[in-house]
């Protein structure tokens, strides 16, 4: 589902995350014409915070392999999401000097998988 930059310049899009499981977004960055925004040569940082606990840093987890043509995709691996403490985060993914995600992330148990 395609979502449309936030009144604060950038995407305001919250993430649900099950623990252990694969999570996968792209972002598409675009000018007013529809034009993608060349982020090629440009580094990328995500971080999810959540008060006494330390950051959880995805900067290793974002994919600029299509940044000259404005696509920045996600993916955390599951091996990843089933350390994340289960309960509500903040996050937001940053390319270059341009914020251009953030929101809130709730963090699921996966109890089904557990014991495995």
């Amino acid at each position: 589902m395609a979502q449309i930059l936030g009144q604060r310049g950038c995407l305001n899009a919250d993430l649900e995350i099950a623990q252990a499981q694969t999570l996968y977004f792209e972002i598409v960055h675009e000018d007013l014409e529809g034009n993608p925004i060349d982020h090629s040569g440009e580094s990328a940082w995500c971080r999810m915070q959540r008060k006494n606990c330390e950051d959880v840093v995805l900067d290793s987890c974002i994919d600029m392999g299509d940044a000259a043509d404005g696509v920045i995709a996600v993916r955390i691996p599951g091996t990843t999401t089933a350390a994340i403490k289960a309960g509500s985060w903040v996050w937001d993914l940053f390319v270059g000097d341009c914020r251009l995600a953030y929101g809130k992330a709730t963090v699921f148990d996966s109890y089904a998988k557990d014991g495995e």
